[in-house]
């Protein structure tokens, strides 16, 4: 209980308390705009039977304010048996290849990166849609060089009572959100979101082609080169809501399956840094593979210790566990008949966000996840996105 509450409420308020100290002390500012500091930049997109979508997200990549002769865009096909590549070609100014067989997301990237010539490659994903001014911010980190990658915001589209589930999800990154930017003005963050996530070209390391969570582990590897990633939220994705429960469980049990291979390559303390390990540990390790199993460690061993031992303290306990365990059956009840109450929805969706993260686990050490990404379903993309 103590690790769960440390890694939720504790780590957040510490990072929270560290970060305000830091730049009361250093205050430091960074340019808002290039400065003059244009970089050539690769964009990578990544698609995956995208037809329906393929066309407005290029379109987008190409209205983001930044000089046009110094972007290069790629859109690598992986294995499309729509109309993607099609679509994509009739854009004279980006560059479209394939992979005829579909290999996954690390090898399309892989085969991108031969063709990313820029000093900067950015890589986001084809169902997600750009802020305009999104390299404006960007581009002025990399003014230090200690500074090997930027890590974006991600935002969830619109929603409606229909999608409770992808409103609580909006609420968690606005959650991860702040927590990422105290870490980042502490020394660096340890992962990015693919939807929209840029390193220097020249520390890209091939991925592995069965590496399920790739903005992770790439992110990991140039931590590794003691280069920082630094997050910058005036730079946002937006990817429109998964369509219901289902469709988000089939999404978060994929990263949960990732997560277990992410800790099984890099172990508990991979960077031989104690305060990104510390980070590590407190973020990851913690989240992913304790928290899910402990909460039904808790549960039971609880009720074994009141059966034994009726005190007041274990009695309490296991009453505010049943307490909570009723409040996430009620959110369940609520998102069954499309009604938001986040009282109940936060209980519901914490425990559904960790269970998923078990069934992952036990997907992955069983060997039942295919590095092959399965699209989930999303609600209507016009109506999800307003940037």
């Amino acid at each position: 209980m103590a690790l769960i509450a440390y890694a939720y409420i504790l780590y957040p308020i510490l990072v929270g308390l560290i970060s305000a100290v830091k730049k009361t002390i250093t205050k430091t500012k960074l340019p808002s705009k290039t400065d003059n500091f244009y970089p050539t930049i690769s964009i990578i997109i990544p698609a995956f039977n995208e037809a329906s979508f393929i066309v407005q997200k290029i379109e987008n990549t190409l209205e983001l304010d930044y000089p046009k002769p110094l972007l290069q865009i790629i859109v690598i096909a992986d294995g499309c048996t729509d109309n993607t590549i099609e679509l994509a070609k009739e854009f004279a100014d980006v560059e479209v290849i394939s992979n005829e067989k579909r290999l996954g997301k690390s090898a399309a990237l892989n085969l991108a990166m031969q063709k990313a010539t820029n000093t900067i490659t950015v890589f986001t994903d084809a169902n997600t849609l750009l802020n305009k001014s999104c390299l404006q911010h960007i581009i002025p980190h990399f003014l230090n060089v200690k500074v090997g990658g930027v890590a974006c915001e991600k935002r969830i589209g619109e929603t409606t009572a229909e999608h409770v589930v992808t409103q609580m999800e909006g609420l968690y990154w606005k959650y991860e959100s702040l927590i990422k930017q105290w870490e980042s003005s502490i020394h660096s963050v340890i992962g990015a979101a693919g939807e929209l996530f840029c390193i220097r070209t020249s520390l890209f390391t091939p991925l592995a082609n069965n590496i399920i969570l790739d903005d992770f582990l790439l992110s990991s590897t140039i931590i590794k080169k003691e280069y920082t990633i630094v997050y910058e939220k005036k730079s946002f994705a937006v990817e429109p809501a998964t369509y219901n429960i289902y469709e988000e469980a089939k999404r978060k049990i994929r990263i949960g399956a990732g997560a277990a291979q992410s800790l099984k390559f890099l172990g508990l303390f991979p960077y031989k840094n104690l305060w990104l390990d510390v980070q590590f540990f407190s973020r990851r390790v913690i989240r992913w593979a304790i928290s899910p199993l402990a909460l039904v460690v808790i549960f039971f061993s609880n009720y074994y210790i009141v059966q034994q031992d009726a005190s007041q303290l274990y009695s309490s306990l296991f009453f505010l566990q049943l307490c909570f365990y009723i409040l996430a059956l009620i959110g369940l009840f609520l998102h069954w008949i499309k009604q938001t109450n986040k009282l109940a929805l936060t209980p519901f969706y914490f425990v559904f966000m960790n269970m998923c993260m078990l069934l992952g686990f036990i997907r992955y050490f069983l060997n039942l996840q295919n590095v092959l990404w399965k699209k989930v379903k999303r609600v209507d993309h016009l109506r999800a996105y307003k940037i």
